[in-house]
């Protein structure tokens, strides 16, 4: 059984990072024969136990460090780590500490860690490292021109709550990718992420709540192959963009703030989303997630799955307004795929007369339209339209006749729209009105009938349990 001993040297971490790409099973932590150092015992994939141990690391040896603005803790073990305790003489020093160089890769964590308002610059490096305790803490810290701050294969072990609240990051990367955070609490609240991106990658959030409150992020924020199972409050005060992209959502996320690009690309799951379709201007977002892809066909079939699985969301949570127009903008997308022929048209139609059956408005403006369209028409001396219906009556005038004529002529467009008219009270030997009228009655029919489905349907919803 071989036995490995990390110190701090980079040779060695190209050994365990490649023992590492084969599952890591069974993992047990105890005591060295050095009581300060920690030994794990694992299986793995390719069989047999293997044995690493973390080197303890003292106060002096830190403080020394400090003083170079670099820590290098490589494969080392430290206890309830908290960067004040270095500052015993004087508290408000550590204010002042800029670390150039963070590398924490493989070590190993126990009782938590407190980075207080500590200031990073160039790398972090948490990479394979093991963490366990109450509380991870980077709480009031800076982030300077980190190109790459990392959590990569990182274990948060029976840890309660990771804090970047008020974490400020400028020209930076981060990135959390197969991390593991078991069962704990997320905050990245009050957050100021400039110039940032920031990943989660392969990570279940099934036992993860998570909180960017009052967080501001002007690039981007991707959650990629993330399973979420709990509740995930994402009240961004500003964020630039936000993809959803592979991700398994059975949980409840409440969303806002999104300034420019959104995407829930092959994403699923019967979770709850909330949110606000106008105020986020989805329809938008969600089209400029998809600007890269430059075959057209290929583009509106994306932005048309996340239509839909936003449109089937808001059924879930019984939001029927966002609902509609979520199913407005998904059929649009599709009628544009679409080609040319009966079909084609009948959903243009539908589109314009209901709203895909959406709007009980545009059913009645085309109600109304289609008799005023038809009651002008009616009104042309051409066909010198004698109705029966003599309203001459109600006018003094001396343009009564006229207002008469066009009231006559309304008042018959009405009657042949509800398939009212009798045809032997029309005065006038033209067949040209009596086909009109019929073919007016055709459409009174079919949008009375739209009319009415789409009545019902909104009934239906508003008395519903």
């Amino acid at each position: 059984m071989p036995l490995y001993e990390l110190y701090k040297d980079a040779d060695f971490i190209q050994v365990y990072t490649s023992l590492l790409g084969f599952p890591v099973i069974n993992i047990k932590f105890e005591d060295s024969e050095n009581s300060q150092n920690r030994i794990a015992k694992f299986d793995t994939g390719i069989g047999g136990k293997f044995f690493v141990e973390y080197k303890a690391i003292d106060v002096p040896e830190l403080e020394e460090m400090v003083q170079e603005n670099t820590l290098d803790l490589k494969g080392r073990f430290l206890h309830n780590f908290d960067i004040l305790d270095l500052f015993e003489d004087d508290p408000w020093e550590s204010e002042n500490l800029i670390v150039n160089n963070f590398d924490a890769r493989l070590s190993f964590w126990e009782g938590g860690m407190n980075f207080l308002q500590t200031h990073f610059t160039t790398t972090v490096l948490f990479d394979f490292a093991y963490i366990e305790g109450a509380e991870v803490s980077f709480n009031g810290s800076q982030f300077e021109d980190c190109s790459e701050i990392s959590f990569n294969e990182t274990s948060f072990n029976n840890v309660q709550r990771i804090v970047f609240s008020s974490t400020h990051f400028n020209s930076s990367n981060l990135n959390f990718t197969n991390a593991n955070f078991n069962s704990t609490q997320l905050y990245f609240n009050s957050i100021n992420a400039h110039n940032t991106d920031i990943l989660f990658k392969n990570i279940d959030f099934s036992r993860v709540a998570s909180t960017f409150s009052r967080t501001t992020i002007d690039k981007s924020i991707v959650f990629d192959n993330i399973i979420f199972s709990t509740i995930a409050e994402m009240e961004f005060s500003s964020v630039e963009s936000i993809m959803f992209d592979n991700c398994t959502i059975n949980g409840k996320i409440k969303l806002d703030g999104i300034q420019h690009t959104l995407s829930f690309m092959n994403s699923r799951g019967d979770g709850q989303i909330y949110l606000d379709w106008c105020s986020n201007n989805v329809k938008l977002k969600i089209a400029n997630a998809y600007k890269v892809i430059n075959i057209k066909k290929d583009r509106l079939n994306a932005i048309a799955a996340d239509y839909l699985y936003l449109k089937n969301n808001y059924k879930r949570i019984n939001d029927d307004k966002d609902e509609d127009l979520a199913h407005f903008e998904y059929s649009k997308v599709k009628t544009k795929l679409m080609r040319l022929g009966l079909k084609k048209s009948f959903n243009i139609l539908m589109s314009l007369v209901c709203g895909y059956g959406t709007s009980i408005y545009r059913a009645l403006y085309a109600i109304i339209l289609t008799i005023l369209v038809f009651g002008t028409i009616f009104s042309l001396k051409i066909l010198n339209l004698n109705y029966t219906f003599d309203l001459s009556c109600f006018f003094n005038t001396p343009w009564k006749n006229v207002f008469s004529y066009i009231l006559n002529s309304f008042y018959f467009s009405l009657t042949s729209f509800f398939s009212l008219t009798h045809y032997s009270s029309i005065n006038s030997d033209l067949q040209l009105i009596k086909t009109l009228s019929t073919i007016e009655g055709i459409f009174g029919i079919i949008l009375i009938a739209i009319f009415t489905v789409v009545l019902t349907r909104n009934l239906l919803r508003n008395y519903k349990d």
